[in-house]
C-alpha cells in the first residue's frame, strides 16, 4: 500500500479486486496468498480469506505459480470473501 486517500464505510456487497500473484520481469514469481489449505489462506500474512466454494483453487495458484487476481467482498471481523479467482 501507498497511501489511504480516504477511510469510508461501503456497502457490504461491494466488490474489489485485488492482485494475488504475478510474475514482474517475467521471471520472479510474487505472491501475496499465504497460508495452507489446512489451515487457511491470507493477504499479506494479514487478512483472512474466507472460500464459500473452498480454497482449492488459492492452493492451484501457489502450487502451479499461476499468475492471477482475486475478486473479493468484505466479510465479518475484517475477512476477504472470495468470490473469483481470473
Amino acid at each position: 500500500m501507498i497511501s489511504v486517500d480516504e477511510k469510508t464505510p461501503v456497502a457490504e456487497n461491494t466488490t474489489f479486486t485485488i492482485p494475488l500473484a504475478r510474475f514482474t520481469f517475467n521471471t520472479t514469481y510474487l505472491t501475496w496468498i499465504t497460508g495452507a489449505l489446512d489451515f487457511g489462506y491470507f493477504v499479506s500474512n494479514q487478512i483472512p480469506i474466507e472460500c464459500p466454494g473452498g480454497c482449492a483453487v488459492l492452493q492451484s495458484v501457489v502450487e502451479n505459480r499461476e499468475r492471477a487476481s482475486g475478486v473479493f467482498t468484505h466479510g465479518p471481523d475484517g475477512t476477504y470473501i472470495l468470490q473469483e479467482v481470473y
